[in-house]
């Protein structure tokens, strides 16, 4: 079937009002939010733009080096023509043009990562000719098991699906200046005769109009004009003709070493998906979703920096089984809350006391003893817990960076960091880390609500380690220090550690200081809970190897309730 100018100019998307819209130039089902994803990330991430939009690979013309002469037989004019032939040929790959249809290729490679359902290929003939190798492109990635795994991990997760893009599109771009190169040239040039097409029906259309524009005027129209839109009518027809052989020549069978750089491209993505995934997802922590970053920029740096990072990996890998568990608990067992009862307990609330216990009060055998026991704290009350926020002063985490918390403790104590710099950032409070060895061994990340999260902070707080001595009462002064001096009066102090170190006099003056002054303890004991937690936190301390991370445990209740 013969190609007509309507198709044409519905290839260019410039057909007169009321016409077919022109051809979609993408291949993979989307809808407007993962155009706008992309968008954000094409517009607000100089990485992700360099790969998914300048960088487009060059696609060298059809031009053979020729093989050199033997020089031993022959002569200087066939040395002399050899080299030309040779340098033109290198020119010419030198001065390729870009994949004119690049960024359209690495729109559906994110749009078939991030899209919230299995997204279809389109029928190759219900897109633009340009694109048609695309859609094989994308069936054949979509056909690999590890696509499906790291869609597992990267549907409506705008980061992992332009991480997992960006691994798939360096792939991709050497496969179009090589395996695929000529599915690539086709494009390249229907791309050319579409535009040489367009051209001549242009300047054809305008001499029509001059001509009708005369005849309308009552004036003769001359000559010359008429051959001209004679010579253009012919210089159309042979540019349509150029069209449609281009199009019938779309598209090319992809060759067995294409077929292997799209699964390498799936791999590569489907292994930084899985180096990412996990990741803590700090942010502002606007409305009552999750926490977003900054802009996009600033959430592949933070991803990018952990996914390729042993150590932060494992942090992220814990993080991500612990944060949930203790995000649940913060929301829906907090103590005192709504009053669901849940246990006994000694204590002196009035509000919760049991009916046997008033009962004694109506008795002048133990009235006396009631009121003893009441303020003594030891009258029997019910526990309750409830459905109410929890606090929400700031948090310091103390943590044990000693040479004994190297390896799977050090993990631990990063990521219950992380964990709780969520919940901070979520409920919009400020967060201090103090990690300390030696006794002159303390540093301090300060992460205050009201600030930017800085990326390369949250980094260096999970990744940075002394080792040596354990000194705990240098990193307990830390945390009373930044108390004195910003807006931590009212914070709670997290020590997480191993407890493998003496508690002083020093330490007791420092506690007891701080306890007057209304400031909770908390400790967190890895593998379990002894020494100085124990005399810093008391009750309030519990042992990481209690964290049940497949199922809420008392533990992660305990800790997540008792928080400010």
């Amino acid at each position: 079937m013969g190609i007509t100018s309507d198709f044409i100019r519905q290839l260019l998307g410039k057909g007169p009002a009321g016409r077919a819209k022109p051809l979609p130039r993408s291949t993979v089902e989307h809808d407007s939010v993962d155009e706008m994803v992309f968008g954000n990330y094409a517009d607000d991430s100089p990485r992700f733009r360099r790969l998914a939009v300048d960088e487009a690979p060059k696609i060298a013309p059809d031009v053979q080096v020729p093989d050199p002469p033997d020089f031993t037989t022959a002569t200087p004019e066939e040395i002399k023509a050899w080299q030309s032939a040779a340098r033109k040929a290198q020119v010419a790959k030198d001065n390729a043009p870009p994949y004119d249809a690049w960024e359209d290729l690495t729109r559906d490679m994110f749009y078939s990562y991030h899209h919230p359902r299995e997204p279809e290929v389109a029928d190759i003939d219900k897109v633009d000719p340009a694109v048609r190798h695309h859609a094989k492109i994308a069936s054949k990635m979509m056909a690999e098991d590890d696509h499906a795994d790291a869609r597992n991990m990267t549907r409506d997760n705008p980061t992992l699906a332009a991480m997992a893009t960006m691994a798939a599109v360096k792939v991709l771009r050497g496969a179009l200046e090589d395996e695929m190169v000529e599915q690539a040239r086709q494009s390249e040039e229907f791309e050319r005769a579409r535009d040489k097409a367009e051209s001549a029906m242009d300047q054809l259309e305008s001499m029509r109009q001059q001509a009708r524009d005369l005849r309308q005027n009552g004036q003769p129209i001359p000559g010359a004009l008429v051959q001209d839109i004679r010579d253009a009518v012919t210089t159309k027809r042979e540019a349509v003709n150029q069209v449609q052989a281009a199009v019938d020549a779309i598209p090319k069978p992809l060759t067995l070493d294409a077929h292997k750089a799209i699964e390498a491209a799936v791999a590569a993505a489907k292994e930084t998906a899985e180096n990412a995934q996990g990741v803590p997802g700090f942010g502002q922590g606007f409305g009552d979703g999750e926490p977003r970053y900054d802009s996009p920029e600033q959430a592949l740096t933070i991803a990018d920096m952990w996914a390729n990072n042993e150590t932060l990996r494992a942090v992220a890998t814990l993080y991500g089984r612990m944060d949930k568990h203790i995000r649940f608990q913060r929301a829906k067992r907090v103590v005192g809350g709504a009053d669901e009862i849940v246990d006994l307990k000694f204590g002196d609330d009035l509000r919760r006391v049991l009916p046997t216990e008033l009962g004694a009060l109506a008795d002048e055998d133990y009235e006396d003893d009631f009121y003893m026991r009441f303020l003594a704290s030891e009258i029997l009350v019910y526990d309750t817990v409830g459905d109410e926020n929890a606090g929400k002063g700031p948090i310091i985490l103390v943590g044990d960076e000693s040479g004994t918390m190297s390896g799977e403790r050090n993990v631990w104590l990063k990521a219950m960091a992380c964990c709780l710099l969520n919940i901070c950032r979520r409920e919009k409070r400020d967060f201090a880390y103090v990690g300390f060895s030696g006794a002159n061994s303390n540093h301090q990340f300060l992460f205050p609500a009201k600030q930017a999260l800085g990326a390369q902070d949250v980094v260096d707080m999970a990744s940075h380690f002394y080792g040596g001595g354990t000194v705990p009462i240098g990193g307990i002064a830390r945390a009373v220090k930044i108390m004195e001096e910003r807006e931590f009066k009212k914070a709670d102090i997290v020590i997480v550690g191993d407890g493998q170190a003496s508690f002083g006099d020093e330490d007791r003056r420092l506690r007891d200081a701080m306890l007057a002054k209304g400031v909770r303890f908390h400790g967190i004991g890895i593998p379990s809970v002894f020494g100085y937690l124990k005399d810093y936190a008391g009750e309030h301390s519990v042992a990481v190897h209690d964290f049940e991370l497949e199922n809420p445990s008392e533990a992660t209740a305990h800790l997540a309730t008792h928080i400010t």
